[in-house]
């Protein structure tokens, strides 16, 4: 299933239970970032907004698989991802809760 907030992305699967709660990718397509050094700069970016708002993802009795893909050809500051995210966020758990409870 999918959840889209520009500039983010985030790809998530439901599997049973696992020994990690959560599995997290990120990824920056070079085709739309050519500079590595920006690439890598997105992906600390994402990273670090993931790592902040972990506790808000948790489904009890199952796994979530989920890559995050940054869509956007511009580099965007901190800010502007982190809204994003955080939108795509709302999507999915909604998603989520409407896949285990109904």
């Amino acid at each position: 299933m999918r959840s889209d907030s520009f500039p983010v992305r985030i790809i998530f699967q439901l599997v049973d239970e696992d020994a990690y709660p959560v599995y997290m990718a990120v990824m920056v397509p070079k085709r739309l970032i050519r500079k590595a050094t920006d690439r890598n700069l997105l992906k600390r970016r994402i990273r670090e907004i993931y790592r902040i708002h972990k506790p808000r993802i948790r489904i009890k009795g199952h796994s979530l698989q989920m890559l995050i893909q940054y869509r956007s050809d511009e580099t965007t500051d901190h800010q502007s991802i982190e809204r994003a995210y955080l939108k795509a966020v709302v999507k999915m758990t909604g998603k989520i809760e409407n896949q285990v409870n109904g």
